[in-house]
């Protein structure tokens, strides 16, 4: 199990793609306890990203994306998801902590944020959220396993320019 949202009034959904690996279509449920098939439309192993599309509820609203400009460490942030799945109740949490670090990939491009947030099994796909604006900065990908609370997303600006682009 993991999280997701909802991107778009079309029923754009993003994930991880290590939640829907080797899917064709997965059973979502929303907040509210609808739930439907949604039908996977792209994936990048590489990203570890997955884009979604379900017939979304008139209530469910699409979260807007933000940009990664200014994100510094030292950032507040906070991390919703459903953490160990049904073991908790599916009961969605929220927990809040800051940008540990900025992670680079090739040419200095980000390539993750670290995070001092909880991050457990099923919160995998969630939005890392800046409380600022309520806009998603990143998509919760990881964990390092026996350590306490060191956790990973991928910045949306990234998912943005090779994955929605």
């Amino acid at each position: 199990s993991g999280t997701g949202f909802v991107i778009s009034n079309s029923g754009d959904i993003l994930t991880n793609e290590h939640v829907i690996h080797g899917s064709d279509a997965v059973m979502i449920t929303y907040f509210n306890g609808n739930y439907t098939l949604a039908k996977v439309n792209k994936t990048n192993e590489d990203l570890d990203i997955a884009l979604l599309n379900a017939e979304k509820p008139d209530e469910v609203k699409p979260i807007e994306l933000g940009i990664n400009e200014d994100v510094k460490i030292g950032k507040p942030i906070m991390v919703m998801g459903f953490p160990l799945g049904s073991a908790l109740g599916n009961e969605l949490t929220l927990t809040k902590g800051i940008v540990s670090s900025v992670r680079r990939m090739q040419q200095g491009e980000m390539g993750w944020y670290q995070i001092d947030a909880a991050v457990n099994s099923g919160n995998s796909g969630g939005p890392l959220i800046d409380p600022e604006t309520g806009q998603v900065l990143g998509v919760i990908t990881s964990k390092i396993q026996g350590a306490d609370n060191i956790g990973f997303a991928r910045p949306i600006t990234v998912v943005k320019k090779y994955f929605l682009d």
